[in-house]
């Protein structure tokens, strides 16, 4: 079986630093500090940037610990995904579709990492913030 942190960190190198579901900035561990920096967000919200390993297929539904299944999403959009569901998540490619499409009223820290992202202050290698200077309030 995979070791399903390595399997998040390769997904999270490979999405560059960005959740898989709504597009948006995430830190991995140990580096809160340093995106709290970046973006001025309260305690809170960093934490629900932080990233997770998503099963594209839950488990619940068969999915396995594999580079195939294993996406980096933030800790929001993954919790979202399964919160009071009685049967199986949503397909990763509708639940994806639906949160890009209302991404301003979904995520909590949207106003934030958007204005960001608009400034050029999202980073462009997952281990590397922009300065918090680029940010314009």
């Amino acid at each position: 079986m995979a070791n399903i942190k390595k399997l998040r960190q390769s997904a999270f190198l490979k999405q560059n630093g960005c959740c898989f579901y709504c597009g948006y900035p995430m830190w991995e561990s140990g580096q809160a500090s340093l995106f709290a920096q970046s973006y001025p967000l309260p305690p809170r919200l960093i934490d629900l940037c932080q990233s997770t390993a998503e099963h594209l297929q839950a488990r619940q539904d068969g999915g396995k610990d594999s580079r195939n299944n294993i996406a980096a999403a933030c800790k929001h959009c993954n919790a979202s995904r399964h919160l009071g569901r009685v049967g199986k998540a949503p397909s990763p490619d509708n639940y994806k579709s639906q949160i890009r499409t209302q991404v301003k009223q979904w995520h909590p820290a949207w106003s934030v990492l958007h204005r960001a992202k608009q400034w050029g202050a999202v980073f462009t290698t997952p281990t590397r913030f922009a300065e918090p200077s680029n940010i314009r309030q």
